[in-house]
């Protein structure tokens, strides 16, 4: 058996078993519950990236360009066939395209990470 040691004052530092010990299990038990609700979440929004596409048109909508949000560059289409024979100026926009394209991707991912974490974060302080 565990010896109370007092305390001044004589508030008890030990010794005995805490009267709240069971709802703070609880609430742990709970916030374990939810991070592994939101981990699978976020497998599931990761796994979905690979099928959601962004669209983005460069050089006043010349050359379109979609890309996954898994960041793999889907496809390019030339709007104008006068640029076929400009080389440089077609791939100054191939360059800008992609840039832009995998700038949307970034700003879709976070929005989505945003969003997922907006459902958890009212009831896990500190996420």
């Amino acid at each position: 058996m565990a010896k109370k040691i007092k305390g001044f004052g004589g508030k008890s530092w030990g010794g005995g078993q805490k009267k709240n010990q069971p709802q703070m299990n609880l609430q742990l038990a709970k916030a374990q519950q939810m991070l592994l609700e939101l981990e699978e979440k976020r497998q599931a929004l990761e796994e979905s990236f690979s099928d959601r596409t962004v669209e983005v048109t460069v050089g006043g909508g010349v050359l379109k360009l979609t890309a996954t949000l898994t960041y793999e560059l889907k496809g390019i289409e030339l709007l104008d066939e006068d640029l076929t024979n400009d080389w440089e100026t077609l791939r100054d926009l191939i360059i800008a395209g992609v840039n832009q394209a995998m700038g949307e991707v970034t700003k879709s991912r976070e929005e989505a990470y945003e969003e997922l974490q907006s459902k958890f974060s009212p009831n896990l302080p500190g996420i």
